[in-house]
């Protein structure tokens, strides 16, 4: 599996995303809102109100997700599904490059961190802007003869790679989070 099948697997392998706001009931009445983040240990957890909600799914009475009513049944079944969805991916783990590889590869230029974990669209955004920067500061050298100009653009360039290589080693981490063997979503299924 090339990891582009890997980052594609991965965006496509969650049943719920993080753009799903999720309203819970609880068996005690308590009501819980937030964008789903995560489902692990029989316990779901949601973002919002600049926090992080731990809920356990066996307290959950009733569920709306985007506003909409969700049976209980659906919403234990979606989580199945993601945790089967997760445990195939986990059981026959592509080749991932580690958080350090892609650092490296986007410090030495923007994008190319991002290519080696697959994630082609964000790559060529930073190898265009990248691009600008160096040829902007060739063509500012061969025509004008203008040496002094390549010390701000360097130093952008610096910047912006660091930017690169920071976001492309999170999401190294993440997926690297996301492939490691934990127990299933829903206890006892």
């Amino acid at each position: 599996m090339s990891l582009l099948a890997l980052s594609l697997a991965i965006s496509v392998a969650g049943a719920f995303d993080g753009n799903d706001r999720l309203e819970l009931e609880l068996s005690s009445g308590e009501e819980v809102v937030g964008w789903h983040y995560a489902a692990k240990d029989g316990v779901l957890v949601l973002s919002g109100q600049n926090r992080f909600f731990e809920v356990p799914m066996v307290l959950v009475a009733h569920v709306r997700l985007d506003g909409q009513p969700l049976p209980l049944s659906e919403f234990h079944t979606e989580l199945a599904r993601d945790q089967l969805d997760l445990s195939a991916l986990r059981a026959a783990p592509p080749p991932l490059p580690s958080p350090g590889a892609v650092t490296a590869a986007s410090l030495l230029w923007a994008g190319s961190g991002h290519a080696a974990l697959g994630d082609w669209g964000t790559a060529w955004g930073y190898f265009a802007v990248e691009s600008v920067l160096w040829g902007t500061a060739a063509y500012t050298i061969f025509a004008t003869g203008n040496l002094p100009i390549l010390i701000p653009l360097a130093g952008v360039d610096l910047i912006f790679r660091w930017v690169a290589a920071g976001d492309a080693s999170r999401r190294a981490r993440s997926r690297h989070r996301q492939l490691q063997v934990g127990p299933p979503v829903l206890p006892g299924r």
